[in-house]
């Protein structure tokens, strides 16, 4: 499967999801944000290359199966 919207729409809605689970946990497990971010029909491989574009450019850290949002995600929501 692939995603049902498009690249932008799913970083878009995966740092908002991190930055809400945020507010409780400041490391969110990778399965957790996935699960809440998948939606009928999509798979989490799905989000993989979602997952590495975003931590490549520093928006997120992924270390040991946790995400964490970063200064610059949170920069990014802030243009959005």
């Amino acid at each position: 499967m692939t995603l049902r919207g498009t690249e932008s729409q799913a970083k878009t809605c995966l740092l908002l999801t991190l930055w809400e689970m945020s507010s409780i946990e400041t490391e969110i497990k990778k399965s957790d944000l996935t699960r809440r971010l998948q939606r009928k029909g999509e798979k989490a491989a799905d989000y993989q290359p979602i997952f590495s574009t975003l931590d490549k450019n520093g928006a997120i850290a992924l270390k040991n199966k946790m995400v964490q949002l970063n200064p610059k995600g949170q920069q990014l929501l802030e243009r959005v």
